[in-house]
């Protein structure tokens, strides 16, 4: 099994919702100086386990639009809360299958993802959508 304790060494802690200077597209840079692909990492055990969760989360959005369950875990006042819900269940989800996993692949993998959740987060800004919300309107009246 492959370490990569200098790549994952050198890389900023994570916490949700805190923003790094870390992109995925400079990490990954880093991780093929380490002799990581992209494609060692989307073969990894936990990438498969994620793209699995990530199913599993919409086939229940769609149950619950079909009018199958009225209860869904991930609730909000507005669609935005409930976005940053659904990003948060990811987040621990990640959090939970690479867990005293720290050098290896699966670490790498987890890394990637977390930067991905956090890149989706932090493209929510209020000031652009209420400007990108006026313009439709505007169109639509």
């Amino acid at each position: 099994m492959d370490k990569y304790f200098f790549l994952m060494a050198q890389m900023p802690f994570l916490s949700f919702g805190i923003k790094t200077y870390m992109t995925k597209i400079k990490f990954l840079e880093e991780a093929a100086k380490a002799n990581v692909s992209e494609e060692m990492i989307e073969k990894s055990d936990l990438m498969c386990a994620f793209r699995s969760f990530e199913d599993g989360l919409r086939d229940e959005a769609m149950f619950i639009r079909a009018g199958g369950r009225a209860a869904w875990p991930y609730t909000g006042a507005h669609p935005l809360e409930v976005e940053k819900n659904l990003l948060r269940a990811r987040w621990d989800f990640v959090e939970e299958k690479s867990l005293n996993r720290v050098f290896d692949v699966t670490a790498v993998a987890a890394y990637c993802l977390k930067l991905e959740i956090l890149e989706r987060y932090f493209v929510f800004d209020k000031d652009r959508g209420l400007k990108n919300f006026d313009q439709i309107c505007e169109a639509v009246l």
